[in-house]
């Protein structure tokens, strides 16, 4: 991007310069970066790539991945289908595979990709469900908030910061909750965004609202 960005009459920027182009012969692509490194998964492998798009194979094997994220150390969390079975796994940069764990079919798929948190514990969240693993995979905690999971967030504190039904709910590291707001707009609908201030967003169909805590 340019120093100075400019907008159209809706608001898109206009003056974007293509630096690389790559194409891929598939159906399913996911992508995420981390500083100028681009990891990016397709059935049955992972690219690592800078972004001049010149690709690398980190893992290869027969999976088809679903939902990916990457830490501050380049390690990629992925949720992959093998079969009929969702499973978590982290990749390390090297191309090792560190936590392959089994999927829960309780809660249903995740909606969102793994939560990593400042800690590096991984969670999991479903519509109906969240599980909370610790960097190898261990299992630390699970919860079914009331209510359907519209998204979460790990805050700074390590909490994990949870929209589900009315509620903005706050689990601490044992898996307690407390709950930090409660809608009369209805339900809400988006995860919770944090600001670098403290500030927590989030929205219903109907309103948004920016929240901090009481002075």
């Amino acid at each position: 991007m340019d120093a100075k960005i400019e907008v159209d009459a809706v608001k898109v920027v206009s003056n974007l310069t293509a630096l690389a182009t790559l194409q891929l012969k598939t159906s399913t692509m996911l992508a995420a970066m981390r500083g100028d490194d681009v990891i990016f998964a397709a059935p049955g492998r992972i690219f690592l790539s800078s972004s001049d798009l010149q690709p690398r194979a980190a893992l290869d094997g027969d999976f088809a991945p679903r939902l990916l994220s990457v830490d501050e150390l380049g390690r990629m969390h992925l949720i992959v289908g093998t079969g009929d079975k969702l499973s978590v796994w982290v990749v390390t940069p090297d191309g090792s595979r560190t936590v392959s764990r089994p999927l829960n079919p309780e809660y249903g798929p995740p909606i969102a990709p793994p939560i990593v948190g400042y800690d590096h514990r991984i969670h999991l969240v479903a519509a109906d469900g969240i599980v909370t693993l610790d960097a190898y995979g261990g299992p630390l905690w699970e919860r079914r908030p009331q209510g359907r999971v519209a998204g979460a967030g790990a805050a700074a504190d390590d909490q994990l910061i949870v929209a589900a039904g009315r509620e903005l709910q706050a689990y601490d590291g044992k898996g307690e909750r407390e709950i930090l707001f409660r809608s009369v707009a209805g339900a809400l609908t988006t995860p919770p965004a944090m600001s670098a201030s403290g500030e927590i967003f989030v929205a219903t169909a109907e309103a948004l609202f920016c929240l901090s805590r009481a002075k």
